[in-house]
């Protein structure tokens, strides 16, 4: 495994919403669409439950994405793990909810449990994560202030 993918990101955000608008902004797929990924179109937080889409890179690649349900507790937390089946590697985001005086605080954790190679393909490094991840807890944000 790369060096750069041995730590997990965490990333931690307190939302001024309650636990059941963020765990629905974060599991009900007609949400997700709106502040995820549009082309997403299925999603059950079951453990076991995959989906998978096909998403636009800038680059001009198109990433296939398959999610798998590994951890699931209704209102605090949901887990998956995130592969590109036309890519080696693997990773698993969690977001784990919880009640913080009335607002909640959500913590995402990104693990890369097989390596994606970043020195042959660096769209899939672990900085281009990091900026990725730091984009969607922020897009929460913006959705749940609507």
């Amino acid at each position: 495994m790369h060096e750069s993918e041995k730590k997990p990101l965490i990333l931690e955000r307190i939302y001024d919403s309650p636990v059941s608008e963020v765990w629905q902004a974060l599991t009900d797929v007609s949400k997700m669409k709106q502040w995820y990924f549009p082309m997403l179109e299925d999603f059950k937080p079951e453990v076991g439950f995959t989906t998978e889409f096909t998403v636009p890179h800038p680059n001009g690649n198109q990433y296939v994405h398959r999610w798998t349900v590994t951890e699931a507790v209704p209102q605090k937390t949901i887990a998956y793990d995130w592969k590109y089946p036309d890519y080696e590697g693997m990773g698993n985001v969690r977001y784990d909810l919880e009640e913080a005086d009335g607002k909640t605080k959500l913590t995402l954790t990104f693990r890369i449990l097989e390596s994606f190679d970043p020195d042959k393909f660096p769209e899939l490094s672990m900085k281009n994560f990091t900026e990725g991840w730091t984009y969607f807890v922020k897009a929460i944000e913006d959705y749940l202030k609507k």
